[in-house]
């Protein structure tokens, strides 16, 4: 036995969860969580996208100011690039379970769409980047 006492913890109580009697998740599970993520990743972009603006219409700001909202706006586009790769994960996933061949079709699309949008989000970040860079000059 080691020496963790957070192993007598568990032993004593016997709050746990054995892994065998977790259920599986289902297709079901995995479109939920994709779904989520790219909500969030929309919301993200969105963030971003207001910034972006702020920053443009405001070229007269102070410059430190400036770099702070930039270095916000690129952080949000870099969490919107995460979710999106975290929903093509979950959408592989469900691919991988037993679906209809019209569900694999939709996932197909979803996962297709993911990578536009995936993409769209990597290039809005490399413009804030660029934005940040012009701030520093």
């Amino acid at each position: 036995m080691t020496d963790n006492p957070w192993i007598q913890l568990f032993l004593t109580t016997e709050n746990f969860i054995q892994s065998e009697f977790l259920p599986e998740p289902d297709a079901a599970h995995f479109l939920q969580k994709a779904k989520k993520a790219i909500d969030s990743a929309k919301n993200e972009i969105t963030f971003g996208e207001t910034i972006n603006e702020l920053l443009l219409s405001n070229e007269g700001g102070l410059k430190d100011c400036h770099k702070s909202l930039a270095t916000i706006g690129i952080w949000h586009f870099e969490c919107a690039v995460e979710l999106f790769n975290k929903a093509i994960r979950n959408f592989e996933k469900a691919k991988k379970l037993r679906l209809s061949k019209v569900s694999m079709k939709e996932i197909d699309a979803q996962i297709k769409d993911s990578k536009k949008q995936l993409a769209e989000a990597t290039k809005q970040k490399d413009l804030a980047d660029d934005l940040l860079n012009s701030i520093n000059k």
